[in-house]
């Protein structure tokens, strides 16, 4: 320490006692006290919400937890989240729906084909003037041209 331009050099025992060690055991003094002698990093937590890295301690945390900032984000977030999963469901029950609605009219097809097939109708509707009505007209094997009158 420096008073009024000379050295001062204040000896405590404390400091005494760590240069007798250290001169005694001839390794830094950090090696004597139990710390490391290289860097060592501390574990980093992200909070997802904020997007913001902090040391990954609890009360690092809680701090950051309590903050106004997070706080909003993190309703924003879990709005968000709520939405998407809401939309994720409805697209899986719209896509259900249409699913179900294109097996409906391969049904409906199938059936109307099969009804075609035995029935033996030639045009599926024709209307006819007289009556104000659409018929069918059904050929039969046996049975010429039917035309209800």
């Amino acid at each position: 320490m420096q008073r009024g331009g000379t050295w001062v050099l204040s000896l405590t025992a404390s400091t005494l006692f760590l240069w007798a060690i250290w001169i005694v055991c001839r390794r830094p003094m950090l090696v004597v006290l139990g710390v490391v002698e290289h860097w060592q990093p501390t574990n980093k937590y992200m909070c997802e919400a904020c997007n913001h890295w902090m040391p990954d301690t609890q009360e690092a945390r809680r701090k950051h937890e309590s903050t106004k900032r997070h706080i909003r984000l993190a309703e924003k977030a879990a709005d968000r989240r709520e939405r998407s999963a809401f939309e994720e469901e409805e697209s899986g029950r719209l896509k259900r729906l249409e699913k179900a609605e294109e097996a409906h009219q391969e049904y409906l097809q199938k059936q109307d084909e099969i009804y075609r097939a035995t029935s033996g109708i030639v045009e599926p509707w024709e209307y006819d003037h007289e009556t104000g009505f659409y018929y069918h007209y059904v050929v039969k094997e046996n049975l010429s041209l039917h035309r209800p009158r």
